[in-house]
């Protein structure tokens, strides 16, 4: 299962995801009740507690089963928009970013957390005056 993948099905079934990158790249679930469980990107490993529900469970378990190399797209090319002249006060670069919460665009400095990479197909929903800025990441897929 591919990680974008087992994010969507976590989030089919109402709860929060949030990537951390403290040790290891891990997402942590959660409702509003607290964390519920932790997935770790590059190992086989996951973290649940007696009170996980047992449907995430077992999508939790699906993904820990797949092997790390087949979590992520092979040779996908991502492009960033930087909006030139357009820095923060302290003279950061800023991106264009997608909330996909609220379906919308807006500036921010660079910022791992957010979503400011975009695929060919994504970039073919942005704006046109955008999407003229965009540029070519290197070093995607390492």
């Amino acid at each position: 299962m591919l990680t974008k993948e087992f994010v969507d099905k976590v989030k089919e079934l109402g709860y929060e995801t949030e990537f951390e990158n403290n040790i290891s790249p891990t997402i942590r679930i959660s409702n509003d009740g607290g964390t519920l469980g932790r997935a770790f990107c590059i190992l086989n490993l996951i973290d649940t507690y007696s009170f996980t529900p047992i449907k995430l469970k077992q999508i939790m378990r699906e993904y820990e089963d797949t092997p790390i190399d087949e979590r992520e797209e092979k040779n996908i090319t991502l492009f960033e928009i930087p909006l030139f002249s357009l820095k923060t006060s302290d003279g950061y670069q800023q991106y264009l970013t997608y909330d996909e919460e609220k379906g919308c665009y807006f500036a921010s400095r660079g910022r791992s957390t957010l979503k400011q990479s975009f695929t060919i197909a994504e970039l073919e929903k942005i704006p046109s005056y955008y999407r003229v800025l965009a540029k070519e990441i290197k070093d995607v897929n390492n």
